[in-house]
């Protein structure tokens, strides 16, 4: 086994790779309430956004190591930057013209391809729709709609975590979304501490070379993983007689489907090349980097399995 293929089997051995989140999502037996889903939604957008724009940046870095570099060195620099750019112009959905035409999103104008913003357009309709629902109250003799806004807050008095995830969906500015980042994500009280863990350190290792092949072998692996936990979720959300998601709503996930096999290719590659550019001398370096970043996915994942299902555990499926 390869240096490079041994990293990938790290990420693969993790749960970041596979977890109860994704086994729940998976599983059509589980219901997950709308104001939950509208909560995580809101934490994955965090994360797909800084990870497609530190991306960009990390291009950049590599083309700047290029523009002074020579020899086999300047080689293996110029393959890296095309691979990372490859990943990188797909999620901000340059090209694959007939895989959008195919998926819904013929329509959609190339400024409103980049993913965190398709993300963001469901994510949108979602929350939309949670808003809008008035939820029957459980009282002690069963359930039913309250007759005034009294006996609703005093119903919610036994149920206050439940009462507060409504009333943080419920205040949501929706068209907030497209600027949430970082720094002002904790405005909205839903953001998990795991998120900030991970988007902080994913930016942070996007500004080295070593570290940016270790946050696209961990992501990338894990990446068709994500999309079809997500699809199978969003779509029991989105089914019934009263359809939630248009087609155009649901192009980030099918989109992603195809691209994410590529991807995932691609950034196993990446780390070989990194490899020959260090001359073996990083591995220790992004071994460690991949099995942490590794960890960091798997508390999100555990994160998000206590918002969307309450914390279920179930064992994980190969």
């Amino acid at each position: 086994m390869g240096f490079a293929e041994h990293i990938d089997k790290i990420v693969r051995e993790s749960e970041a790779y596979d977890n109860s989140f994704f086994t729940n999502c998976r599983d059509d037996s589980k219901r997950a309430h709308i104001n939950d889903v509208a909560g995580m939604v809101v934490n994955w957008y965090l994360v797909t956004k800084h990870f497609g724009l530190s991306a960009q940046e990390y291009d950049a870095l590599l083309a700047r190591r290029l523009k002074y570099a020579s020899g086999e060195k300047a080689k293996l620099l110029q393959h890296l930057l095309v691979e990372s750019a490859m990943i990188s112009g797909d999620d901000l959905g340059i090209g694959h013209e007939k895989l959008y035409d195919k998926n819904g999103g013929a329509e959609i104008p190339h400024n409103e391809r980049i993913h965190y913003k398709l993300w963001g357009d469901m994510a949108k309709t979602l929350i939309k729709r949670a808003q809008d629902i008035r939820w029957p109250i459980a009282f002690p003799n069963g359930y039913g709609v309250p007759k005034d806004e009294a006996e609703r807050k005093g119903a919610f008095e036994e149920a206050d975590e439940k009462e507060r995830q409504v009333q943080l969906v419920k205040s949501f500015v929706v068209d907030s979304l497209d600027g949430l980042n970082i720094c002002n994500a904790g405005d909205t009280e839903l953001i998990h501490p795991s998120t900030y863990d991970l988007v902080e350190r994913i930016e942070d290792e996007f500004t080295s070379l070593e570290g940016g092949v270790a946050v696209y072998q961990t992501v990338e692996s894990i990446a068709y993983n994500i999309v079809v936990a997500y699809s199978d979720l969003m779509k029991r959300m989105g089914s019934g007689d009263k359809p939630m998601f248009t087609d155009r709503d649901l192009v980030y996930l099918e989109i992603h489907k195809p691209l994410e096999k590529d991807h995932d290719t691609q950034s196993t590659s990446m780390v070989d090349l990194a490899d020959q550019y260090f001359e073996k001398g990083y591995r220790p370096v992004i071994e460690i980097k991949v099995r942490e970043l590794s960890g960091l996915f798997g508390q999100f994942w555990k994160g998000m399995n206590d918002i969307v299902f309450k914390g279920e555990t179930r064992e994980p499926q190969s």
